[in-house]
């Protein structure tokens, strides 16, 4: 399978640092969370937004998807008020077309704080994520990419699919080809769920898939199953490839930290 990795994984301003490391090992592609660039000059005009793309293609590196769609709007909400949802949706759009742009055809939708349900009656929950899904669907699809929805765990602030099951539900129910499932490892270990069951359940849902750790440790650092894992994937998902995914941690220098994850994914994933 192919590896790639998002920008999480290093402060913003050490692309310089990390790229060459990515393309010695292999690493072609990068999910990036646009926020990182958001002190740039110009950004998001679309001359910064090529230089971007532009700069990442010099290292034979493309940008597969974005992800942190609704960083720094906490005032969205898919369950606000009509008013924030229409917000939301074009807010959602402006991103999409930044990620067209960019070039990436993933759109990972986690974002718990703008989808917690709070006070909003149980029984209208479902049929208004699903309409905000298939409205953001199209929208996703106009530019040429899929929207990934992803469970939100309680653990991370969600409380409205918390699960990867009740992702994959939302995703059905919303029945949209643009709308797609978006796996994570380090999700399905936090929440004790059977992954393979899920991959062999879920195959023709998925768009797209991380692999990382619980609450977004290194990747390799924990006791995660890797090889049932990768096992997974490698079985009947392996054309989508696997995206790490983890933080930066301020204690350690991320250039380091990212060559030990992407050799360790090399290593469990690279060969499935």
């Amino acid at each position: 399978m192919k590896i790639g990795i998002s920008n999480l994984a290093w402060p913003a301003g050490d692309d310089a640092k990390i790229a060459p490391i990515l393309a010695a090992l292999g690493v072609d592609t990068v999910d990036l969370a646009p926020g990182k660039y958001a002190a740039r000059a110009g950004w998001p005009e679309a001359a910064a937004v090529d230089h971007v793309r532009r700069w990442w293609a010099d290292f034979g590196i493309s940008i597969r998807g974005v992800q942190s769609l609704f960083f720094g709007q906490p005032h969205l909400n898919l369950f606000g008020e009509v008013a924030v949802r229409e917000a939301m949706l074009a807010r959602f759009e402006h991103v999409a077309e930044l990620a067209e742009r960019l070039g990436a055809s993933k759109l990972v939708f986690g974002s718990p704080g703008n989808r917690r349900r709070g006070a909003f009656a149980a029984s209208e929950a479902g049929p208004a994520a699903i309409e905000f899904a298939r409205r953001a669907g199209d929208i996703a699809a106009a530019h040429h990419a899929l929207l990934c929805i992803e469970a939100a765990p309680v653990a991370y602030g969600g409380d409205f699919a918390v699960t990867t099951h009740e992702a994959a539900a939302w995703v059905e129910a919303a029945a949209h080809p643009a709308v797609r499932l978006q796996l994570d490892t380090g999700i399905a270990t936090l929440l004790g769920e059977d992954f393979t069951e899920l991959v062999e359940r879920n195959a023709h849902l998925t768009g797209h898939i991380h692999v990382s750790e619980a609450n977004l440790a290194i990747l390799g650092d924990s006791d995660t199953k890797h090889e049932v894992f990768a096992a997974a994937i490698g079985g009947t998902l392996p054309h989508l490839g696997v995206t790490i995914e983890m933080l930066a941690r301020p204690e350690e220098d991320a250039a380091p930290a990212v060559e030990r994850a992407v050799r360790y994914a090399l290593l469990h994933y690279g060969a499935s």
